[in-house]
């Protein structure tokens, strides 16, 4: 069985904040080199679908967007499923905006 949670651990950080959500869908906007994450945002679930199908679409793109996002090479390795992906995806967008969140006032 899949664990969301264990791909997605952040998922309790961003809920309850909006604007850290909005600042997400940019990034992943930005990132991914589209304009399909929109507000409002229904669930992380379906966000993951889109993002599942937007890796889907750029298959040959893949290499240049997964260093785009920054997701260790080592964490790819016998990777095959487009879901967990997407999770990993949405994983490391989520940490990059937490990331700027927590260190902008310093």
């Amino acid at each position: 069985m899949f664990n969301k949670q264990k791909y997605f651990p952040s998922k309790s950080l961003l809920a309850a904040n909006k604007s850290l959500i909005d600042q997400l869908l940019l990034q992943l906007n930005k990132d991914l080199k589209v304009d399909s994450f929109k507000k409002p945002l229904e669930d992380f679930e379906s966000l993951a679908q889109q993002i599942e199908d937007v890796l889907i679409a750029k298959q040959k793109e893949m290499a240049m967007l997964l260093y785009q996002i920054d997701i260790n090479e080592n964490q790819l390795k016998g990777l095959s499923d487009f879901k967990i992906l997407s999770y990993m995806v949405l994983e490391r967008e989520a940490q990059k905006v937490l990331f700027r969140e927590q260190f902008k006032n310093i």
